[in-house]
């Protein structure tokens, strides 16, 4: 029988993380009275079948490339799951905690930076504000163009930290939402309708029905296909916007794109996602710290059998960057 591949090894850590996490968010809500709806279940197992049948692929096909993008194709499904229940599962235990959002406003007023007045700034331009809008919620996009990028150029370990990335952050912040909760910027300050006439009603708001049932205990099913963002603080948005540029490093043009998008996207977290400016720099300095920790995992910084660079793709557009 021959021994697994390399980047199986080196990528089962983190599907077999996946599946703690989910186990426990599984938990969690049934200890807090939450049942998790019989299409949720259904659609987690047809994503574990999908992520096994992607693994089994790559198997078969052997080659190191094939290998990279199942193991991809199946981190990327295999993580939804649990990192939507996740999130469901911490802000149910934060109902215990006293809402936050006035320390966030307090510390933004240290700061001098007013929410509402950023907000009504933003407003006056309508066409910024649809870029906004479509950059905060199409956010999925630019991680799947970044993971594909990494695949052509053959980086399987900054496929890895991108995804450590996004676990990594996501149970960090589900930590400190649950003992710092906030409802978000827009139930808080409740601006005037003519200050936001070019934004979206919903928002900042979307989360609201499931985020004050969960805080009144008056929510009883968790259904996969209705969940929405949940956490203010630290924004995740933000830290997965970030996670693209930072996984893309060192590609000239292509970089400073994935930045461009990546900025752009952490903007729109003030208007559209309805995050205090605290929220936003605290997502940052987690996504920097976290990758700070993940480039010392040398099991992540050099998986082995690492394409060689005489199998890289010889474009100038995509030569392979530093570290």
């Amino acid at each position: 029988m021959p021994a697994p591949h390399p980047y199986l090894r080196a990528f089962a850590p983190l599907l077999a993380m996946y599946a703690a996490m989910l186990a426990a968010a599984v938990a969690i809500l049934t200890l807090q009275g939450i049942s998790v709806s019989q299409g949720s279940v259904e659609a987690a197992s047809l994503a574990a079948a999908l992520v096994a049948g992607l693994i089994g692929l790559g198997c078969v096909l052997r080659s190191d490339l094939a290998m990279l993008a199942t193991l991809t194709s199946a981190a990327f499904i295999g993580m939804i799951a649990p990192l939507s229940m996740l999130s469901y599962a911490m802000t149910s235990l934060g109902a215990a905690f006293p809402l936050q959002d006035h320390l966030f406003a307090s510390i933004d007023g240290f700061f001098q930076l007013d929410w509402l007045a950023t907000v009504a700034f933003l407003n006056g331009s309508s066409l910024l504000i649809k870029v906004l809008h479509a950059s905060y919620h199409y956010t999925i996009f630019g991680m799947i163009y970044a993971l594909v990028f990494l695949n052509v150029v053959r980086r399987p370990e900054r496929v890895l930290e991108f995804f450590w990335g996004v676990v990594l952050t996501c149970l960090i912040v589900g930590v400190v939402a649950a003992l710092l909760p906030a409802v978000g910027a827009y139930p808080y300050y409740g601006p005037a309708q003519d200050a936001r006439s070019a934004i979206a009603a919903d928002a900042g708001v979307w989360h609201l029905g499931d985020f004050e049932a969960l805080r009144n205990r008056t929510f009883v099913q968790f259904e996969l296909h209705k969940a929405e963002g949940l956490v203010t603080f630290p924004s995740f948005h933000t830290a997965m916007a970030l996670l693209i540029p930072l996984a893309m490093r060192g590609y000239g043009s292509v970089t400073v794109a994935a930045w461009v998008f990546a900025l752009v996207v952490v903007l729109s977290t003030i208007p559209i996602g309805g995050h205090h400016f605290v929220d936003v720099a605290a997502g940052a300095a987690l996504t920097f710290l976290t990758l700070a920790g993940l480039a010392r995992v040398q099991w992540i910084k050099r998986p082995e059998a690492t394409l060689s660079p005489a199998t890289m793709p010889q474009a100038a557009l995509l030569r392979r960057g530093p570290g």
